[in-house]
């Protein structure tokens, strides 16, 4: 009998730390784990090749085992993101090719992982506070986590604006409160700028920085005018960046300079440009960009004497706004139908194919297609409305031509059926929008249509099989529902219901009729046929997608929205790896509109302020979701941050 595997070595590496001395555990800060092995075989004729490692997990301490995953002995490592923080032991078991397992004491690893920073609160000095220059400045705080060290702060300073932090003695103790920290603040001192770091055995760091002159302290992490307002996109060259200047903040402000960065954030360049108005809470600079890109803008805010609350802008500074300038339109080529000598024939199907391309590239491109049965004529074009979803592009990029070294473009098609009507001179044209808004257009030739006759639904199901039946009528409703109007969705429905008399589990049937129903604002009834859809396809994201999306729509009803968002599509692992590109961008832009909804975004200031802290709350970590979302879309980056600092603002004033 073949002797079981063993595993010869077993060690955890990427994103873990080593145990410190004395403990029996490492710490990780991320949730993606990474586990190195290798395995040793017990007899002479069995081949490593053929094994398999199990990696097995335990959340309360060995009492139950489960099984994270396998892979090939051979591939030495597997990644595996584990479902929350908390610690966890692991062991990894070998098997041979008929299942025997290893025998040999298999050895357990503690992880504690960790992704949450330290918390910090500066308890002195405080904003009532004066301080004069020649003399000690007491600073005291407390750190706030669940895995710190013994010293986990450090303290450092700079003098007058000036570039480099110095540490203020060694590492201190989480609560300094006797004896405390003490900062000498020499008479030639007009500024002094204070970082308080927290450091978790994990890795994790919180900051909190504020500011002392002579005679006022600026509270932490301040930025005292923002840019706000500023387009995510233009096809201008030349734009207005207009910032917006805190009311807390206003007393001795002098001028405003803008910063622009074409890195990210990564290098920045000032722009010369400089608003000395004082006295009001919004500007706006005129500033033109010297040619197509990605530009991120930050603000400077002087006070008397050159005093800045925040450095100067350097390397790694985010960016306070950021803007495509994009003046170039996307190509595009139809490649199906040409028109020439065509002849069409209505109710039946043919495909729409073209090609289309942007300068600007993995920013995804809005299609609308567009018939005339009048030769093309002014006026004469109408929108053939698409449902979600219609429109496929193709994933082998092989056999694509290449429109230039840079640019390669995408093949775009859709099945569409061809209305019931008759033209001598028909033509179709795609017209395609880029992120800024630039548009091109492509167009068919001439093409004749010849109208058939449209098929009766009862007919078909009386004398045609099943399927059959059930395809034509699914087509058919399809037509309506592309109409796009009150009474093509009144006309689908009907179609839809028949169907679903007969066949109650149609899943397609199901989620297109919950669009119509969507459509036309019959909110609860698309909710049951989206309902009933998740539950004949449970691993499907699209069904999850459009419930939560009519308890949005509904109003009052965001937190059930968020919490579907939640547990449905991002604490399930599985279920969150199987969205798509375009998936993933709704479920962003569904937790951005929840957030919006529970602080009232949509309301008068004044009710804006009646919003509850628990609330404020509430939204602010919704939007915390979404920025932690593997693939979020690079558009809805910029709205997500700005909303979430502004709740944390709005947060930090109440009670």
């Amino acid at each position: 009998m073949r002797a079981p595997p063993t595993l010869a070595k077993f060690a955890l590496f990427a994103l873990l730390a080593a145990p410190a001395p004395g403990q029996e555990e490492s710490y990780a800060a991320d949730r993606t784990l990474r586990f190195h092995f290798s395995v040793g075989d017990g007899a002479e004729d069995w081949e490593a090749s053929e094994a398999r490692v199990v990696l097995e997990y335990s959340s309360d301490e060995g009492s139950h085992w489960r099984e994270a995953t396998s892979v090939p002995a051979r591939q030495g490592s597997v990644d595996w993101t584990v479902p929350e923080d908390g610690r966890y032991l692991f062991r990894v078991i070998a098997l041979d090719a008929v299942g025997n397992r290893e025998t040999e004491d298999v050895a357990e690893r503690a992880v504690v992982v960790d992704t949450r920073s330290p918390t910090v609160e500066i308890l002195s000095p405080t904003a009532e506070h004066r301080h004069k220059a020649a003399s000690d400045m007491t600073i005291l705080w407390r750190v706030q986590d669940a895995h710190l060290g013994e010293r986990p702060v450090q303290v450092r300073y700079a003098l007058n604006n000036e570039a480099t932090l110095h540490p203020l003695g060694e590492a201190f103790p989480a609560e300094m409160r006797e004896p405390p920290a003490r900062l000498f603040i020499p008479s030639d001192a007009w500024s002094v700028r204070v970082v308080v770091t927290a450091t978790d055995r994990a890795g994790n760091e919180g900051t909190v920085q504020f500011y002392v002159g002579q005679e006022f302290i600026y509270p932490a992490v301040m930025d005292p005018a923002r840019v706000v307002g500023l387009p995510e996109a233009t096809m201008a060259r030349r734009l207005e960046v207009p910032y917006g200047v805190d009311p807390r903040y206003e007393t001795g402000l002098e001028r405003v300079e803008l910063f622009v960065s074409t890195d990210a954030g990564r290098t920045w360049e000032p722009t010369g440009l400089v608003d000395g108005a004082v006295g009001r809470r919004l500007g706006r600079f005129d500033w033109t960009a010297p040619r197509d890109g990605v530009y991120g803008f930050r603000l400077l805010a002087f006070y008397e004497r050159g005093f800045t609350a925040t450095p100067t802008p350097g390397a790694e500074m985010e960016p306070q706004g950021t803007v495509l300038v994009d003046s170039v339109p996307p190509r595009v080529e139809l490649e199906s139908p040409v028109g020439g000598a065509l002849v069409w024939r209505g109710g039946e199907r043919y495909p729409l194919v073209w090609l289309a391309g942007d300068n600007v590239q993995n920013l995804p491109l809005e299609f609308h297609l567009e018939y005339s049965l009048e030769g093309g004529s002014e006026g004469s074009w109408r929108d053939l409305k698409l449902p979600p979803g219609a429109v496929a592009r193709e994933s082998d990029r092989a056999t694509l031509p290449a429109w230039s070294e840079a640019l390669v473009p995408d093949r775009y098609r859709i099945p569409w059926v061809l209305p019931y009507f008759s033209s001598e001179d028909f033509r179709l044209r795609v017209r395609v929008r880029d992120f800024a808004g630039n548009e091109g257009t492509a167009a068919s030739g001439r093409i004749q249509v010849r109208a058939g006759a449209p098929p009766v639904v009862a007919e078909a199901t009386a004398g045609a099989p099943p399927e059959t039946a059930e395809d034509t009528a699914l087509l058919e409703a399809r037509w309506h529902l592309a109409r796009g109007n009150r009474r093509g969705y009144l006309d689908a429905m009907a179609l839809y219901d028949v169907i679903l008399e007969t066949r109650p589990d149609h899943l397609d049937a199901l989620m297109d009729r919950g669009h119509a129903r969507f459509q036309l604002a019959r909110l609860g009834e698309a909710l049951a046929d989206f309902q009933r859809a998740a539950s004949l396809a449970p691993r499907d994201p699209l069904p999850v997608l459009n419930e939560a999306a009519c308890y949005l729509a509904m109003g009052n009803k965001s937190k059930t929205a968020v919490r579907l968002y939640r547990e449905r599509l991002m604490d399930d692992m599985a279920m969150n790896r199987s969205l798509s590109d375009d998936q993933a961008s709704e479920l962003a832009r569904g937790l951005l509109e929840a957030a919006r909804q529970i602080a009232w975004k949509d309301r008068p200031p004044a009710e804006q302020e009646k919003v509850s802290p628990s609330d404020l709350l509430e939204a602010e970590r919704t939007l915390a979701a979404a920025l932690e979302l593997e693939r979020l879309d690079p558009r809805l980056e910029p709205p997500i941050r700005a909303l979430r600092e502004e709740l944390l603002v709005r947060l930090k004033g109440t009670p």
